[in-house]
């Protein structure tokens, strides 16, 4: 099977558009497979030298999106909703260092393990 280029993948699925413009600006994206090895989820993130924002894909209409503080790791800004809405919101935030930017701590970020962080 051939796999769909990305302008074939938007027909088929026009709320792709916007997954695949954020994919293009430093985005990284890691399936999520079950036992069986079906898709159950799709994760995304950008790190900034001070935030990370981050993007969990359940479904088209079962979306969360996040920025984090770094060190803080304290959440400032959350989305949820449709892919496309989360998206064009998580396109329209601020960088960590604007002015205008989220800096309010709402919520502590669950403990997420990484290389070289045993806990």
């Amino acid at each position: 099977m051939d796999p769909l280029t990305d302008a074939a993948s938007i027909r088929a699925f026009p709320e792709l558009a916007g997954l695949m413009a954020i994919r293009d600006h430093n985005w990284v994206f890691q399936r999520v497979l079950d036992d069986e090895g079906h898709l159950t989820q799709l994760d995304g993130f950008r790190c900034w030298p001070t935030a990370t924002d981050a993007i969990r894909i359940h479904s088209a209409t079962d979306v969360i999106g996040l920025r984090i503080l770094s060190g803080e790791n304290g959440i400032v800004w959350t989305r949820t909703g449709a892919l496309t809405d989360v998206i064009a919101e998580l396109i329209e935030l601020p960088a960590p260092d604007a002015p205008n930017a989220p800096t309010l701590v709402r919520a502590s970020a669950p403990l997420l393990w990484t290389p070289g962080n045993p806990f």
